[in-house]
């Protein structure tokens, strides 16, 4: 699938450290597999991803992945 980025998704990973990165961006790209959740109410992404302690909030459209947040376990929801 075709993975597409916003810009706070770019921003934040590029101040991690690169070996979470990689782990981060690997899971990713496994995408729909992983620990996925489905959300019902949520503006902007319909779906969850966990990697560890970090979230990604995502919504898949056609044959895309639109990364929408991604961030810290206490912070995401918010």
């Amino acid at each position: 699938m075709d993975v597409k980025y916003s810009k706070q998704v770019i921003k934040y990973l590029t101040k991690m450290g690169s070996s979470k990165r990689g782990l981060v961006v690997s899971k990713i790209k496994q995408l729909p597999l992983g620990d996925v959740k489905k959300f019902i109410n949520h503006p902007k992404a319909t779906h969850r991803l966990r990697v560890g302690g970090i979230r990604v909030l995502f919504r898949i459209e056609r044959s895309r992945v639109i990364i929408a947040k991604i961030g810290n376990r206490g912070d995401i929801y918010k």
